[in-house]
Formats: C-alpha cells, structure tokens, sequence
C-alpha cells in the first residue's frame, strides 16, 4: 500500500483503487474523517545502506546501465548507525549539520519554532474502511508509529536539538476527498502553527496547499509531476523521483534492458488533467530520442475501469501492438484481454503503485507473468530471499518494542504489511527532518532549513536507496533496479541491485 503518488488532485489513489476495490468499499471511503491529536514527542533518524540483489539477470539485450556508481553510508550491506531506536543518523549525516551554519547566524526563528520547542505536522490517510481486507491493507495507527519512532529516538539522546525538543502536531485525512486534504493543510498550518509538515502518503493535492499556497516546508513520500515541484519550489521535497523524472527513466530502463527492440508499442493513459501531457513529455518524447515509434494510443477518463478498457484492447490487438505500456486502467485492461484472447508483453513502473505486490495480485496472472518493471524504492527484497537490513529490522523493532504489537515481516511469498512499509516510511521521513532541523542551526526558518535539506547527499535509508537534494532537485532517489513478476507468488522479485538513472 505503501507506493509512490502522483501529483495529480486526489489521483493516484484511485488507480490502486480499481485494483483491489469493490464498489461498496469505495462508497465507504468516501466518508470523510479527520482526527486531531497534539502531543509533545522527540525526533530524530533512520538509515540504512545500499545493498544489492543477487539473482536472475534481465533477458537477453539487458547490460548494465551505464554510469557511475551510486554512492552509500557504509559498505553494501552494513549498519551505519546504532540500533534500537529505529535506525539513528549515521555520523556522515551528521556531519552536515554545520553545513549552513552562515545562513543560521542571524535572522528571525521561523512560525512554530521557539526557544524550546520546534511544532512539526504529520498528516496520514485514514484506511480505516480496508483493514478488513487484510493485513496487505492495514496501515495501523499512524500516530502511534511516530510516537514509537521519537521515544526510540529520545532513548538514543538525539534530542533536543539546539535546546529544542519536538512538538507534533497530527491531522487524518479520507484520501478520495480532495477537500479533506486541504482541510487537513489548513489544519496544521492555519490552526497548529506548525513550521514544517511531513505527508507521510498519498497526499498530492495537500502537499501543494501546504508548499505552494501556504509556503510551508513539506517532506513526502510521493513523488509529483516537475511541474508540482515547481509551483512549489523551494518547499516541497519528496523521498521518491518525481513522477516526470520515473516515466522518463523508465524509457531508457526498457531500451537499456532489450524490452523495446523489435516491439510495436501501445500506451495507454487516463485523460485527467495533465495526464497526456504527462505522456508525452515524458514517455513519447524519450521513446522518440531513443528511436522507437508508438503504434498506438488509447485513453480512457474512467480510471477504474470501463467501456474503454475493451477499445483498448481491440485497439491494440487489431494493429499487432505486442508491447502495451498502461498507465490507468491496467487490472480492467487485462481482463478485457484476457476475454479476447490477446496477450501482449507487459513492463511497468512505480506509477499507479505499479510495483506493488496488492495492487499486482488482481491482475490476471496468466497476462501478467515474467513481467519486468523498474522501480526507485526497496521493493522485491523478500521475495529474492533478502533478509532485512539491521536498520530496517532496527525501526520496526523500536514500534514493537514501544506498543507491545508483534509486526508481520514480508513472508517468502513477498507481499509485506501495509503497517510495516509506513513503519519504514516514518523511519525515513523522520531521517530527513530530523537532518534539516539539525543542519539548520541555532536560527531555524524556513530558509536555514531549506538550505539544511539541500546539502544532503546520498543519505541511507530503509524504505528508500540513498536520497540527494539540491538547490535545483528535490526529488531525492536517485537509482532504480529491477523487478521481475512471478505468479507463482503473486509478487515482485529485485533481480538487480540498485544502478543510477539515465536522465534527469
């Protein structure tokens, strides 16, 4: 559940939801809730080095991107920081902490900082109406996890920091209501005062009410369109490439690895805003660079499925198209192929939550299997045999160890708990504010921290490989690896280590 968002309004959600979802359910999440709590707790931050997967190789045509190599705290497959407090910062992060310290000298504290006390914000989705589905649905209780997250952190003495300690604030937002989200901005920024606000999922249209319209530093999982980055700028950073960025690597992905040789290619898209835009500046035109023709488009406005999922499939099959690239739609698109009897080759990516074993195990696993996708997070450990890092095993540890409640690690089969992947999710975003709070200084604004974030470099953490931000790049992961589908798991396989991306 734990997946990259797109920067469309409310949007990305509703293409897992067409996944797994049936009509009631959805009605169900339409129920807005929003819930408040304030309580005063520490932070601090989680890390973990770059490891790579020994496994299968791509097929033929698939060498090794190019480039070089992606750089780490530590050696592949070394802790770099103590544990039992859900993975601390590792003194290589830590170093940075003086990094701008000429811009902390002088100038005003920021809004909901004080001599004291630094009030943070930490906004969630509400799936309250899915932990009936299961375990692969349940998120938990979201505030919990950051209270365990910053009382492992307090154990370890990482703050206060500069005399301050942490203040959150939460708000509990329904993830298919648009106005919720903007409601849950309003909340922290207008009613809490909060100086910074981390969205941990699936909070695309709030994350622009908070950096955008609020000019608030906002810290996220998701990774929106280039164009959300920058209305935002210098506000928004996310964990995750921007979506721009993953379609466009994703092209050079399959060229690199042999899957667009000798292939009439279909793509298929939703017509939401943005959104064909988006395929064309993105996709088309790298597919154009690299040489390669699309044979055919489809589109559809009903991304859950629909009438013209089956036009697609007509569509595509009646012009030899053997390799379809679906951007909306993709469960609706393979049944409606299945029902026809057309098989194409597929390949797939982050977007739409693409890489996500729930969202995969829908599909109809005859039309999906052996396929290859490209992924910038650590997905596919489990079902390769990984065994989690140390500081992995470290931030989950911490939550049990501060709740008393046992969390289900990803099985042989791969799929993981939705609460184990926010766990990880928490650990990583609390790293990065944590070290922004940290290099900003004695003076701590919205402009110390800002330049604090941007001085990061290939920063280890455990949901994520190594982040980097800039001045002009707030989009932190840098590389990808590859993942195979096998059905007799349902699941994602990592069959490469993680490489460097091919294009900004």
């Amino acid at each position: 559940m734990n997946e990259p968002a797109t920067g469309r309004s409310g949007g990305a959600f509703f293409g897992i939801v067409s996944g797994f979802l049936a009509g009631v359910l959805i009605a169900a999440l339409f129920v807005p809730k929003r819930h408040h709590v304030s309580s005063s707790l520490l932070s601090g931050s989680g890390e973990v080095t770059t490891t790579s997967i020994a496994g299968s190789t791509p097929p033929a045509g698939g060498a090794a991107p190019s480039g070089p190599p992606v750089s780490s705290v530590g050696g592949a497959g070394s802790s770099s920081g103590t544990t039992g407090g859900g993975g601390p910062a590792t003194a290589a992060a830590q170093s940075t902490a003086t990094t701008v310290a000429a811009k902390a000298a002088s100038g005003p504290l920021g809004r909901g900082v004080s001599a004291d006390k630094i009030v943070i914000g930490v906004t969630y989705p509400d799936l309250t109406a899915l932990r009936a589905l299961g375990p692969e649905y349940d998120n938990g209780d979201v505030a919990l996890q950051w209270q365990a997250l910053l009382d492992g952190w307090h154990k370890q003495h990482l703050v206060p920091i500069n005399g301050r300690d942490i203040e959150l604030r939460f708000a509990k937002y329904n993830v298919l209501d648009v106005n919720d989200q903007n409601a849950a901005c309003a909340q922290l920024v207008d009613d809490d005062k909060v100086f910074a606000v981390v969205g941990v999922a699936y909070f695309q249209t709030g994350a622009e009410c908070v950096a955008r319209a609020h000019r608030t530093p906002l810290i996220t999982s998701d990774g929106p369109t280039d164009d959300v980055f920058a209305r935002s700028k210098p506000f928004l950073f996310s964990l995750s490439m921007s979506e721009s960025r993953h379609l466009r690597n994703w092209v050079w992905w399959a060229h690199t690895h042999g899957f667009l040789k000798n292939k009439k290619i279909g793509i298929y898209y939703e017509t939401t805003p943005g959104q064909p835009e988006l395929v064309q500046n993105a996709i088309v035109s790298q597919l154009t660079k690299l040489g390669y023709k699309v044979t055919a488009e489809a589109s559809t406005g009903d991304t859950q499925g629909g009438p013209e999922d089956a036009i697609a499939v007509q569509k595509f099959s009646s012009m030899g198209v053997n390799l379809a690239m679906l951007l909306t739609s993709k469960m609706g698109f393979m049944q409606q192929a299945d029902a026809q009897g057309y098989h194409p080759t597929y390949i797939d990516n982050d977007h739409l939550y693409g890489t996500s074993d729930t969202a995969t195990s829908t599909y109809p696993a005859d039309q999906f299997a052996g396929t290859y996708g490209m992924t910038g997070r650590r997905v596919g450990d489990a079902a390769a045999g990984k065994a989690l890092t140390p500081d992995q095993e470290a931030c989950v540890a911490n939550y049990e160890r501060y709740t008393g409640q046992k969390v289900l690690r990803p099985g042989p089969k791969g799929h993981l708990a939705a609460v184990f992947a926010y766990i990880l999710e928490d650990c990583d975003e609390g790293a990065v504010l944590l070290q922004g709070i940290r290099g900003a200084g004695t003076t701590l604004n919205n402009t110390t921290f800002v330049a604090a974030l941007e001085q990061i470099r290939n920063m280890a953490l455990t949901r994520y490989p190594p982040v980097t931000f800039t001045a002009t790049k707030h989009d932190g992961t840098d590389s990808q690896r590859t993942l195979l589908w096998k059905q007799s798991c349902t699941c994602w396989t990592a069959v490469t280590g993680f490489s460097p991306l091919w294009v900004s």
